[in-house]
């Protein structure tokens, strides 16, 4: 059966609602897809620090992997590993807002 969005459902995930090739993106391909929706009504003095932490920290560690196996556990793994490499709160901070920002979005369209 061809649904309107233009795909047909197979599997488990199609049984559970969820679009088989969104949910086999990368979060690199998803996080760079849908990032403007994710920031939406955020500051550009905002923005800019976030792409900045998805670009240079995000995509590097987990944008390999799909975004249906980001884990907390992957998450903790890799801001320890942020920390461990020196950099500052804020920058860590700025990384996980949008990393959670993008996986908010995820939840809602995956």
């Amino acid at each position: 059966m061809l649904h309107r969005s233009g795909w047909t459902p197979s599997g488990p995930s199609a049984a559970r609602g969820i679009d088989p090739a969104a949910s086999a993106q990368t979060l690199a391909e998803y996080g760079n897809t849908h990032m403007q929706l994710a920031l939406r009504g955020l500051e550009p003095k905002t923005t800019d620090p976030y792409r900045a932490g998805w670009r240079l920290r995000v995509v590097p560690a987990l944008g390999h992997l799909p975004v249906t196996m980001i884990t907390n556990g992957a998450v903790d793994r890799t801001t320890y590993a942020w920390i461990a490499d020196g950099e500052g709160r804020s920058t860590v901070k700025n990384t996980l807002a949008v990393l959670i920002r993008v996986m908010e979005q995820a939840v809602a369209t995956v």
